[in-house]
């Protein structure tokens, strides 16, 4: 053996370098992979977070537009009764024929079957 350095020995170390290498590339795969999935999942739960706080939303506001819609419409059919009402009472009044009919529920667009 004259200073060469044995097969052996360089094999094993060239072994010992691949696989390290090895492990280190399938590491960064791995954290790449689990990076990726974390990302997607959180891009998944933000869409479905928005998709649910829209719909969320889109009822709360319907269910407000119908409550104020109704509390209008009683309005006007409230005020629509009182100005018929004293319309006959000042006919009674004065010994007058009232036979104007009264305010019907069907005024609007809606059928009697909708106002229950």
């Amino acid at each position: 053996m004259s200073g060469l350095v044995p097969l052996w020995l360089i094999t094993s170390v060239i072994s010992v370098d691949v696989g390290r290498y090895l492990m280190v590339l399938l590491r960064n795969s791995r954290e790449k992979l689990i990076a990726r999935a974390k990302a997607k999942a959180e891009a998944e739960g933000r869409a479905k977070g928005m998709a649910e706080g829209m719909a969320e939303g889109m009822a709360e506001g319907r269910a407000k537009g119908e409550t104020i819609g109704r509390a209008k419409g009683a309005k006007k059919m409230y005020a629509e009764w009182n100005a018929w009402n004293t319309r006959r009472i000042e006919h009674e009044l004065r010994g007058e024929p009232f036979d104007e009919p009264p305010p019907s529920l069907n005024d609007g667009d809606e059928t009697e079957d909708e106002i229950q």
